[in-house]
């Protein structure tokens, strides 16, 4: 069903038993920890096919896309910030941002060009 899909590391065998349970092919426990995109905060909250959908009109799991996927924020995500922290071309939005309510509580203004120094409203 997924072969060509998904890669053989996360489908030896094509083994369904490796993500799914027989008694219901909708649930399943495959664990993302062992990709190269652990599934943290809000992303662990998301169904498997707000990530995996090829986009086409079907929506369905089985026609997934689990190979070749971009681990960008980008990818998925609008960049409100239009490049301007890009690096070689990537932006980590994790420098600034967590993943729990997507507020800025890494951002620190002493790691950009712009520092702010002294008392400049007194």
């Amino acid at each position: 069903m997924h072969k060509g899909y998904i890669s053989e590391k996360y489908y030896p065998g094509q083994s369904c038993e490796k993500c799914h349970v027989s008694d219901s092919w909708q649930a399943n426990h495959f664990n993302h920890d062992q990709t190269n995109f652990k599934l943290l905060g809000a992303h662990a909250q998301q169904s498997c096919m707000a990530c995996h959908d090829r986009g086409d009109i079907s929506h369905d799991i089985k026609k997934a896309k689990f190979i070749d996927l971009s681990s960008q924020c980008n990818s998925c995500h609008v960049d409100v910030h239009n490049a301007q922290f890009a690096q070689n071309g990537e932006t980590d939005c994790a420098r600034c941002h967590g993943f729990e309510n997507w507020k800025p509580t890494s951002f620190n203004h002493d790691l950009t060009a712009f520092k702010l120094e002294g008392n400049t409203w007194a």
